[in-house]
């Protein structure tokens, strides 16, 4: 990793470390706080000078925070003179809101791609966007990692048979079909109904789940309504066990309480959120670290990164 720079702001540390371990590399020293009228103050405290810097950031709780810590890190790399600067963000947050439903509201996607635009990065590395539609809102190149891999290992690593993986809304069937592909098994779709914002009541399941071991797959749950609805309604047409699998777990509200309320066996999420203060006996939380020190490696040698999946070492 000659010529390269790991930044890490206070988003995700413990995934920015891992990072780093897995690349054999080091965070430089970040001096990242808060003034005492809450404004956010940063300084690398190392030079970067003429670096491929990469700054790994996660836009999780306190979103907003922690989002203008990153723009104010990238504008600090640039001002220290590094050669280019990659945005590593293992959570973009606001990407659920890519279009109006509603006159008067924003393109929310839209313009915190913009802000990051803005900011003259040269990079950006994420995973799992919520819709493909995002990454035209971006002006820049857009790296987008897929979790597939990382969940297919885990389910074979445990040997599950008999799988139906199940989308939990028409928009996330796509994914569903992508994994149901990997493991060459069958898929199910859940139609569901939002009366309010952040209520769901689920409607109709397309599908034969019967006996069937199912995988519910998501990229993001976040006060865990639609992964609760969908567990009962799959239940109630006599699944055997319910597996939840997402990308981004928020877990808003006490959204994992909900979910393991409705008994599923097994709630799998990435680290690209930090879960360190959450424990419970059905939870577990699977490593992207691996996949992203990957990322970072190739795109730091202009190598491209289709290649690597199905074929990377975990």
């Amino acid at each position: 990793m000659k010529g390269v720079a790991l930044v890490a702001g206070n988003g995700n540390l413990d995934f920015a470390k891992k990072v780093a371990k897995r690349l054999k590399s080091r965070l430089i020293k970040v001096d990242a706080r808060k003034f005492s009228d809450t404004e956010t103050y940063v300084r690398i405290l190392e030079s970067v000078r003429g670096k491929d810097v990469f700054i790994i950031q996660s836009l999780s709780e306190p979103v907003n925070d922690n989002l203008v810590e990153l723009l104010l890190l990238i504008d600090a790399a640039k001002r220290s003179s590094a050669k280019r600067i990659n945005v590593v963000i293992p959570y973009l947050a606001y990407t659920r809101q890519d279009r109006t439903n509603k006159p008067g509201e924003p393109v929310s996607a839209k313009v915190v791609a913009q802000m990051l635009e803005a900011t003259k990065a040269d990079r950006i590395i994420t995973m799992d966007l919520h819709s493909p539609q995002i990454l035209g809102f971006f002006g820049i190149p857009v790296e987008h990692l897929f979790s597939f891999d990382l969940f297919a290992h885990y389910l074979k690593k445990i040997k599950l048979k008999n799988i139906c993986v199940v989308s939990p809304d028409e928009g996330a069937f796509k994914k569903a079909k992508d994994l149901a592909e990997i493991l060459n098994t069958d898929t199910a779709l859940i139609l569901k109904h939002r009366p309010k914002q952040e209520q769901v009541k689920a409607l109709k399941v397309i599908g034969d789940v019967k006996g069937k071991n199912c995988i519910i797959i998501d990229d993001i749950i976040n006060t865990g309504g639609t992964i609760e609805s969908a567990i009962n309604e799959l239940k109630k047409r006599k699944a055997k066990d319910v597996f939840v699998l997402a990308t981004h777990g928020i877990f808003a509200k006490d959204g994992l309480k909900t979910i393991l309320n409705a008994k599923p066996k097994e709630v799998i999420v990435l680290d690209t959120i930090n879960q360190k203060e959450k424990n419970a006996k059905n939870f577990k939380v699977l490593t992207a670290s691996n996949l992203f020190a990957e990322a970072i490696k190739r795109v730091s040698q202009g190598k491209r990164l289709s290649s690597m999946y199905k074929r990377w070492v975990l």
